[in-house]
């Protein structure tokens, strides 16, 4: 994409959504670090992946903390490293989805439980 504002545009338009974003941290009109915060809200989950020319040690800590970067790599980098980082942000993202869903499950057991729970106490009062 030529700026981060065609970016989102194009995340925000797509009805299939995203399963990563790779990108550089200078890009016309912001910064990476907008882009990725604004991602972050639509696909909490997808790893997100900066790539930068310039050792920002400061832009890279920034983008960690805030908006939970999964990995920052400089450039050059290797093709078979970088193959490596999407294919583990991938399978974290299946993991996660995977840990979202059954968290969900146990809270409707949870909650169908409680309910078990009231009418159980009804019958003893």
């Amino acid at each position: 994409m030529p700026s981060a504002a065609e970016a989102m545009v194009a995340i925000q338009a797509s009805d299939t959504g995203f399963d990563c974003l790779l990108l550089d941290l200078l890009m016309p009109g912001t910064n990476g670090i907008e882009l990725l915060r604004e991602f972050a809200g639509l696909h909490p989950h997808a790893p997100r992946i900066l790539l930068t020319g310039y050792a920002d040690k400061e832009n890279a800590i920034k983008a960690i903390n805030e908006v939970g970067l999964y990995q920052y790599i400089e450039k050059p980098w290797d093709n078979d490293d970088l193959l490596i980082v999407l294919r583990n942000g991938l399978e974290r993202q299946k993991l996660l989805k995977q840990l979202d869903e059954k968290i969900s499950e146990i809270n409707k057991a949870y909650g169908d439980l409680q309910g078990l729970q009231k009418e159980i106490m009804k019958t003893f009062i």
